[in-house]
């Protein structure tokens, strides 16, 4: 269950995709670099609006980073394992 108490699985592949690529950079990913990986907003806003990512604004740059949460691996994980199997 997540942070907004539903139980709410990342089954679509660009979900699950863009998860595995915030996993993959521990720095996370700018809102720019998820758009050239055609990661599309509502994907993006439904990983923030599940807790399965962080949004960070730097006020200074106007740059949004976005960052996996625990959940968000613990989602990517499930959705491998899924997958593989």
């Amino acid at each position: 269950m997540n942070r907004l108490g539903n139980t709410y699985t990342p089954c679509e592949e660009q979900q699950l995709s863009a998860l595995r690529m915030l996993a993959s950079r521990p720095d996370g990913a700018t809102k720019l670099t998820l758009f050239m990986h055609a990661f599309e907003k509502r994907c993006i806003t439904k990983l923030l609006a599940c807790g399965y990512c962080d949004r960070e604004t730097r006020t200074g740059l106007h740059v949004d980073r976005y960052r996996i949460t625990r959940a968000g691996q613990k989602a990517a994980r499930a959705g491998q394992e899924a997958a593989a199997a």
